[in-house]
């Protein structure tokens, strides 16, 4: 009866998770679970990208996981039973009840050998990237900012009939006194309807300076980009026309510049502005507000994106404090404050990101962006001539061409300015895969000039020219655009105001280009 009872009673179901779990070996899944719940937050932060759609990010964590559990915790779990073991039989032995036990050689060795290693690793991080704080080589001297040339230009300046400089009148209209607005950038975005639109971005900048008790000196800087995307032309004379007072109005002025802030990438939804790392050494303090030189750049897509530089947010947890390069996505959805991003999908939320080609133990600026076959690209040094290809989404990035050029008129402390536009040139020094147009200078003092590198690569230097470009002292070139068979160059003038130095393409060719130089 027994029997006929077991056979006609109901079979359990297994469950068919737990039936999988169970094919597997319950020690190492269970063992390296625990490494994935001590590592997530810690691979979180070390993985390249915030927004996580896919698996890739499970899969890293763990693979991270199952290192730490054959490296680390299943040698220390045997170190440690080991040492059980020894205690359970020396209680046991009733010989030797004198005799004083030594722990085995493995529990020290599990102790001190992660804390010698990173003592090491420290150590070597110290000595690498130990900044200099002689004073004969302090990066921020207070004589940088005391302006040598601040005296008035005219609001329009005619070079020749088809070259102006005209003063730009962009306001943010509710700024904070003392703000100057400079370093403007400009660019025309054609719509499908044919009107243009126009977008302009600058840096609102003040600084002032203070000396503490103790003699140390305190350079604080107010710096926010601000930004103004709500004006279109619908005619396209205004572009063409050289009569600046009655045609340029709408181009020259503006007073809808507004500050806009953003998240710090990997920064855990942390934004930018007054989030800064400070610069300090034992006589000089660095304090910065928020970014710096906005440098427009239109994309394939009918978008755009901006670069900046800027000293690092804390949240991304550098060594050091230095000035690095930024680019910023999704630019048409930037905004004024966080409270005007909460409808945003996180993915849609403007984020500054740290190009990965950055040197974290010097100031970096002054990269020349551009791009080419959809891509995103900078010129990293004017001689060598370096091109760097860089990833977006993540700031990941790497050299593609390094090439040397003639030293004799190329010295080594070039810099770059603006952004650089493709540029179909009709002169016989060129040829028809045509070029980029791009600005370098040198930093003490400004001296900007014109040249133009290969629009295929490598992207070789093809002319430099033979003339600087036609700008007052102090003079920062911070935009580069072709319009209407024009080049429109902004600037900004001894940190005090924003202007424009307009050209014709023929005039910039007899002017500048009238021989070939590479």
């Amino acid at each position: 009866n027994n029997n006929n009872n077991n056979n006609n009673a109901p079979r359990r179901r297994t469950d068919p998770l737990a039936y999988v779990f169970a094919q597997l070996s319950p020690s190492w899944v269970g063992d390296a679970s625990y490494c994935q719940y001590v590592l997530q937050f810690i691979m979180y932060d070390l993985f390249p990208l915030t927004t996580i759609d896919n698996p890739s990010f499970f899969l890293y964590l763990w693979g991270a996981s199952l290192i730490c559990y054959k490296l680390v915790q299943e040698p220390a779990g045997q170190a440690w039973r080991q040492y059980l073991s020894h205690v359970e039989q020396k209680k046991k032995d009733q010989v030797n009840k004198r005799s004083r036990y030594c722990p085995p050689l493995g529990i020290f060795l599990i102790i001190l050998v992660p804390m010698s290693l990173l003592a090491i690793i420290l150590g070597i991080s110290k000595g690498a990237y130990q900044p200099s704080n002689k004073k004969s080589n302090s990066n921020f001297s207070s004589s940088q900012f005391t302006n040598s040339s601040n005296a008035t230009l005219q609001s329009t300046i005619v070079h020749s009939p088809e070259m102006v400089d005209v003063a730009l009148n962009w306001t943010w209209t509710d700024a904070p006194e003392g703000l100057s607005v400079i370093n403007p950038s400009l660019l025309f975005m054609e719509q499908d309807d044919g009107s243009i639109q126009l977008v302009r971005a600058a840096r609102a900048h003040n600084v002032t300076s203070s000396i503490m008790e103790d003699g140390v000196q305190v350079l604080d800087f107010e710096s926010y980009i601000v930004l103004d995307q709500v004006t279109t032309i619908y005619d396209n004379s205004v572009l063409d026309s050289w009569n600046v007072e009655e045609d340029w109005n709408i181009l020259l002025h503006s007073d809808a510049l507004q500050p806009v802030d953003f998240l710090s990438h990997r920064g855990n939804q942390r934004y930018w502005q007054n989030g800064l790392c400070r610069f300090s050494t034992d006589e000089l303090i660095k304090v910065v507000s928020g970014p710096e030189d906005p440098k427009l750049l239109a994309r394939a897509d009918q978008t755009w994106g901006l670069s900046f530089s800027s000293l690092p947010p804390t949240s991304l947890r550098l060594p050091l404090c230095y000035m690095q390069m930024f680019w910023l996505n999704n630019g048409p959805n930037l905004q004024s404050s966080a409270l005007e991003y909460a409808t945003m999908a996180p993915k849609d939320i403007p984020q500054g990101i740290r190009l990965g080609c950055n040197d974290r133990g010097r100031d970096e600026k002054n990269w020349i962006a551009f791009e080419y076959e959809d891509e995103l690209h900078y010129i990293y040094s004017i001689q060598p001539h370096v091109v760097t290809h860089v990833r977006p989404a993540d700031g990941a990035c790497e050299v593609l061409h390094e090439e040397e050029t003639s030293g004799k008129y190329l010295p080594t402390s070039l810099r770059g300015s603006a952004t650089a536009v493709r540029y179909d040139s009709k002169t016989t020094t060129t040829t028809t895969d045509g070029e980029y147009l791009a600005v370098f200078h040198t930093p003490s003092p400004y001296v900007s000039t014109l040249y133009t590198f290969s629009a295929i690569p490598p992207f070789a230097i093809r002319r430099v020219a033979q003339t600087p470009l036609p700008l007052p002292p102090n003079a920062f070139v911070s935009s580069l655009s072709i319009h209407s068979n024009k080049i429109w160059i902004g600037y900004g003038h001894a940190d005090q105001t924003s202007r424009l130095l307009v050209l014709s393409l023929d005039e910039m060719e007899r002017e500048f280009f009238g021989a070939t130089c590479v």
